[in-house]
């Protein structure tokens, strides 16, 4: 009983080894405006309920610092066991700018920050300058929707490596309208960006889909999957658009992670108009007025890989069975003895 109960164990640990890896990769958003500035301690960091992430004994937090009463940019900042690393602001130039959220993979040690600005801008100091080489290296034309913005950040100078803006385009003049953040993964060397897109939504290529599938209004639930650089969409989804009714699978399945609730105002008015009324936009205080920020901020939402309960507690009955038969085994020897 002995040899088989020490098999048993062998397996279980074997089998154990082959599941995958969890928790790899984790994600934090908070679509409210999360406010600090440059000298806000970490304690109060804490306090405030911005999106934040945690390797180790590092933590990220990513937010928006109100500059005067008309402008509005992104802040990111680093502290470890305390002590402040490094902090960053992005996009110092009149178009308004918002952290919203980070990404992190604990394997390929890849740092993602992602914000929304609400116009396009030549200043040197612009996200313009951030996203040449990506998907789509500008805001586009127009002005006042809001366009997410991705960037590959040095995690640890919090220096933008490369970049990309997402949008959707108006068909009617092409200027661009909203899409808003809503999810970040990391799915076998694949950045994994979810959204709320008004109209139109764009393909993999940057040009609009054309086939409208549901009469639901804006927004339309959007995925585009980027290679890590950002410099390529590898495919592109529109919940609505060309057949689409739910996002197909990756290899590992994160169809959810973008799907849920958000906090904060994702939309309203201030966005282009076309047919049925589809307008994108955010109402939330993107004129970097500070008397439309939202009283309370709530923690941002995380995204987790989780273990498979089912296949551990599986394995751990098995064990406790073993254990069971060997200690009867005895018993019943020693009696017999």
């Amino acid at each position: 009983m002995k040899v088989i109960f020490t098999a048993a164990i062998a397996a279980t640990l074997g089998l154990l080894n082959v599941l995958p890896a969890q928790a790899a990769a984790f994600s934090s958003l908070n679509n409210n405006v999360a406010k600090f500035t440059p000298n806000t301690s970490e304690e109060a960091l804490k306090n405030s309920g911005v999106a934040s992430i945690t390797t180790g004994n590092t933590t990220i937090y990513i937010g928006t610092y109100q500059i005067g009463g008309n402008n509005q940019d992104p802040i990111v900042v680093s502290f470890t066991n305390g002590t402040r690393d490094w902090i960053q602001r992005y996009d110092t130039s009149p178009v308004d700018g918002r952290g919203v959220g980070l990404l992190w993979d604990e394997d390929s040690q890849n740092l993602y920050g992602v914000f929304t600005a609400d116009g396009g801008s030549n200043d040197a100091n612009s996200f313009n300058t951030l996203t040449q080489g990506g998907w789509l290296a500008g805001y586009g034309s127009g002005g006042g929707p809001v366009a997410s913005v991705l960037l590959k950040l040095n995690p640890n100078t919090g220096a933008a490596e490369a970049g990309t803006f997402i949008r959707a385009k108006l068909p009617s003049d092409n200027r661009t309208n909203t899409v808003n953040p809503t999810g970040l993964d990391f799915v076998d060397n694949q950045v994994v960006f979810f959204g709320d897109s008004f109209f139109v939504p764009l393909d993999e290529n940057g040009q609009q889909f054309t086939d409208r599938t549901t009469n639901s209004g804006s927004p339309f639930p959007y995925r585009v999957v980027f290679t890590p650089d950002l410099a390529q969409a590898i495919s592109a989804e529109a919940i609505g658009w060309d057949g689409i009714e739910q996002f197909s699978p990756l290899p590992h399945d994160t169809s959810d992670s973008g799907s849920g609730e958000t906090d904060g105002e994702t939309t309203g008015s201030g966005g282009g108009t076309e047919t049925g009324g589809n307008t994108g936009g955010n109402t939330g205080g993107n004129t970097g007025d500070g008397g439309d920020i939202a009283n309370e901020i709530e923690d941002g939402e995380t995204a987790e890989a989780v273990s498979e309960p089912g296949i551990v507690m599986g394995l751990f009955a098995m064990l406790m069975v073993g254990l069971w038969r060997q200690r009867s085994h005895s018993s019943s020897a020693s009696k017999a003895a």
